[in-house]
């Protein structure tokens, strides 16, 4: 009877002991899973946020995809130090690749704007589809003081002195 008690305690103990260390596993494995997760979304964020140099001085920012914070996070954060760094004096800000915005990353985008104005660099808007304009436009965010063209090509043809 006592021999029989004390295996069953050393069977249940040794269940637990298992449970446990099967638990601890699968929050290991999810944790290192998240945090790959994780790396794998900055580096997406950072490949959808390229700079492509175009002409000397001259830079193009497509944006693509469903612009998110982390896309304009990216930006502040990397992408304009490193157009300071280069000294380019014109960021052409393409629109074209866009399908998806809301009205706060809409304002992180004019902030962005109005940051490369204050560093002297001349933004450009280009490839505002219609329903981005109307979205611009009935939130009331002013637009009249940048240079918007249809196309990144008819923006380059402007730039032509």
């Amino acid at each position: 009877m006592f021999l029989q008690k004390n295996s069953h305690i050393l069977m249940d103990k040794t269940i637990q002991i298992f449970d446990q260390a099967i638990i601890d596993s699968i929050d290991n494995y999810n944790s290192k899973n998240e945090e790959t997760l994780e790396i794998m979304r900055r580096e997406i964020v950072k490949v959808s946020t390229p700079l492509v140099p175009v002409r000397e001085f001259v830079n193009v920012l497509p944006l693509i995809g469903e612009i998110t914070e982390g896309h304009t996070e990216n930006i502040y954060n990397h992408v304009i130090p490193m157009i300071k760094e280069q000294s380019i004096s014109t960021i052409i800000l393409d629109f074209s690749g866009v399908y998806r915005l809301n009205n706060e990353v809409i304002e992180r985008c004019f902030n962005i704007a109005s940051s490369l104005e204050l560093l002297g660099i001349e933004p450009i808007i280009t490839g505002v589809r219609s329903d981005l304009a109307s979205m611009v436009i009935r939130f009331g965010h002013n637009i009249r003081s940048y240079r918007i063209y249809r196309n990144v090509h008819e923006a380059l043809n402007a730039l032509d002195f």
